[in-house]
Order: C-alpha cells, then sequence, then structure tokens
C-alpha cells in the first residue's frame, strides 16, 4: 500500500487532530514547494486550505475522524502564494 501512495499521481496527506502533518506523499510535497527530506512536522493542515476551505474541515472531516477514527475524501487545498494546489 506505501507504495501506491508514494507513487500515485493524487497528493495524499495525513495530519493530526490538531492539524500537525504527519506526512506528504512525493507528488503533495513537490506541489506544495516542500523539499523531499524537509521534516513535515513544521507545517499544519490550515495552510493549506482557504478559510471556508478549513471551515468545512472542521465542520465535516474532523468531527467524522473523530469519531470513526479516520476521514477520507477529496478536497481542494492551495498554498500560499501559489493560484491553486489541487
Amino acid at each position: 500500500m506505501s507504495s501506491i501512495v508514494e507513487t500515485t499521481s493524487d497528493a495524499i496527506g495525513t495530519a493530526r487532530v490538531d492539524g500537525q502533518m504527519i506526512y506528504m506523499n512525493p507528488r503533495a510535497r513537490r506541489e506544495a514547494g516542500i523539499d523531499p527530506e524537509q521534516d513535515i512536522s513544521a507545517y499544519w493542515a490550515q495552510q493549506f486550505y482557504g478559510p471556508e476551505r478549513w471551515a468545512s474541515v472542521l465542520q465535516v472531516a474532523r468531527p467524522a475522524a473523530l469519531k470513526d477514527g479516520s476521514w477520507s475524501g477529496v478536497t481542494r487545498l492551495t498554498v500560499p502564494g501559489c493560484a491553486c494546489f489541487c
């Protein structure tokens, strides 16, 4: 499974409940301009969402993750200084 996540063309990331990033696959790091060797724990999920999308995460994804132990879904991310991060 990890080789699929590492090589997919999709940007995939995981964060703790408080929003601290745990993992970003190579595509996500590349799109966000984060070096492959950089410590990802210096980043927070909130950094990759606009205010409206972050509000949606707090209202939908976070409660589901707390209730069920995880949340899986598709969302659109943004990176400061970039027009779009998908």
